[in-house]
């Protein structure tokens, strides 16, 4: 159960990651 919330909080911080970033990278781009 620990493992399985682990991976589920580390693919949301990945996937707000992503979010956060690729907006910036579009507008440099």
């Amino acid at each position: 159960m620990t493992k399985v919330r682990g991976v589920i909080v580390a693919e949301a911080s990945a996937a707000l990651a992503f979010i956060t970033f690729v907006p910036h990278y579009e507008e440099r781009s």
